[in-house]
Protein backbone atom coordinates (compact mmCIF):
# COMPACT_ATOMS: atom_id res chain seq x y z
CA UNK A 1 0.00 0.00 0.00
CA UNK A 2 2.71 2.49 0.92
CA UNK A 3 4.59 1.77 -2.32
CA UNK A 4 1.46 2.50 -4.37
CA UNK A 5 0.94 5.77 -2.52
CA UNK A 6 4.63 6.72 -3.00
CA UNK A 7 4.38 6.04 -6.73
CA UNK A 8 1.25 8.20 -6.87
CA UNK A 9 2.96 11.04 -5.00
CA UNK A 10 5.98 10.91 -7.33
CA UNK A 11 3.94 10.72 -10.54
CA UNK A 12 1.31 13.29 -9.60
CA UNK A 13 3.18 15.80 -7.44
CA UNK A 14 0.31 15.59 -4.94
CA UNK A 15 0.92 15.79 -1.22
CA UNK A 16 0.50 12.87 1.17
CA UNK A 17 -2.91 14.08 2.42
CA UNK A 18 -4.30 13.69 -1.10
CA UNK A 19 -2.65 10.25 -1.44
CA UNK A 20 -4.26 8.81 1.67
CA UNK A 21 -7.69 10.21 0.76
CA UNK A 22 -8.02 7.91 -2.26
CA UNK A 23 -10.88 5.41 -2.46
CA UNK A 24 -12.07 2.99 -5.14
CA UNK A 25 -14.30 5.67 -6.77
CA UNK A 26 -11.28 8.02 -6.96
CA UNK A 27 -10.27 6.29 -10.20
CA UNK A 28 -12.17 7.41 -13.29
CA UNK A 29 -11.90 7.13 -17.03
CA UNK A 30 -9.78 9.87 -18.58
CA UNK A 31 -10.34 11.77 -21.78
CA UNK A 32 -6.65 11.20 -22.53
CA UNK A 33 -5.92 7.85 -24.19
CA UNK A 34 -3.92 5.49 -21.96
CA UNK A 35 -4.58 7.54 -18.83
CA UNK A 36 -6.76 7.38 -15.73
CA UNK A 37 -8.06 10.35 -13.74
CA UNK A 38 -7.31 10.02 -10.05
CA UNK A 39 -9.33 12.37 -7.84
CA UNK A 40 -8.16 12.91 -4.28
CA UNK A 41 -9.43 15.26 -1.60
CA UNK A 42 -7.28 17.98 -0.09
CA UNK A 43 -8.76 18.66 3.34
CA UNK A 44 -6.58 21.70 4.06
CA UNK A 45 -8.03 23.47 1.02
CA UNK A 46 -11.59 23.16 2.34
CA UNK A 47 -12.02 19.62 1.00
CA UNK A 48 -11.41 20.55 -2.64
CA UNK A 49 -11.02 17.67 -5.05
CA UNK A 50 -7.62 17.44 -6.73
CA UNK A 51 -7.56 15.75 -10.15
CA UNK A 52 -4.56 14.05 -11.77
CA UNK A 53 -4.40 12.42 -15.21
CA UNK A 54 -1.82 9.66 -14.88
CA UNK A 55 -0.65 7.11 -17.45
CA UNK A 56 -2.01 3.61 -16.96
CA UNK A 57 1.40 2.05 -17.62
CA UNK A 58 4.93 3.33 -17.21
CA UNK A 59 5.86 2.35 -20.76
CA UNK A 60 8.54 -0.02 -19.45
CA UNK A 61 7.80 -3.68 -18.77
CA UNK A 62 10.08 -3.75 -15.72
CA UNK A 63 8.62 -0.62 -14.07
CA UNK A 64 5.15 -0.47 -12.51
CA UNK A 65 3.10 2.73 -12.64
CA UNK A 66 1.03 4.16 -9.80
CA UNK A 67 -2.14 3.20 -11.67
CA UNK A 68 -0.96 -0.40 -12.04
CA UNK A 69 0.03 -0.54 -8.35
CA UNK A 70 -3.37 0.81 -7.26
CA UNK A 71 -5.14 -1.69 -9.50
CA UNK A 72 -3.19 -4.57 -7.91
CA UNK A 73 -4.08 -3.20 -4.47
CA UNK A 74 -7.75 -2.85 -5.44
CA UNK A 75 -7.82 -6.46 -6.66
CA UNK A 76 -5.99 -7.70 -3.55
CA UNK A 77 -8.59 -6.08 -1.27
CA UNK A 78 -11.65 -7.01 -3.36
CA UNK A 79 -12.48 -10.06 -1.23
CA UNK A 80 -12.50 -7.82 1.88
CA UNK A 81 -15.08 -5.57 0.21
CA UNK A 82 -17.09 -8.55 -1.07
CA UNK A 83 -17.35 -10.06 2.41
CA UNK A 84 -18.13 -6.73 4.11
CA UNK A 85 -14.92 -6.63 6.17
CA UNK A 86 -14.25 -3.17 4.74
CA UNK A 87 -16.45 -0.50 3.18
CA UNK A 88 -17.18 -0.95 -0.54
CA UNK A 89 -15.13 2.16 -1.39
CA UNK A 90 -12.05 1.40 0.74
CA UNK A 91 -8.83 -0.19 -0.40
CA UNK A 92 -6.15 1.65 1.60
CA UNK A 93 -6.43 -0.50 4.72
CA UNK A 94 -4.13 -1.81 7.43
CA UNK A 95 -4.59 -4.41 10.12
CA UNK A 96 -4.08 -4.24 13.86
CA UNK A 97 -4.53 -7.80 15.00
CA UNK A 98 -7.72 -8.97 13.27
CA UNK A 99 -9.23 -5.49 12.97
CA UNK A 100 -9.00 -3.75 9.59
CA UNK A 101 -8.80 0.03 9.51
CA UNK A 102 -9.01 2.53 6.67
CA UNK A 103 -5.80 4.54 6.38
CA UNK A 104 -7.57 7.86 6.28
Amino acid sequence: MSAAICLFLCESGANSCVGISLTVPSFRKSKLPGHIVIAGVKERSKGNTIFHDLPITSGHSEIISACEAFEKLRLATQSLRDTGRINKDEFLVYAIGRKLNHIN
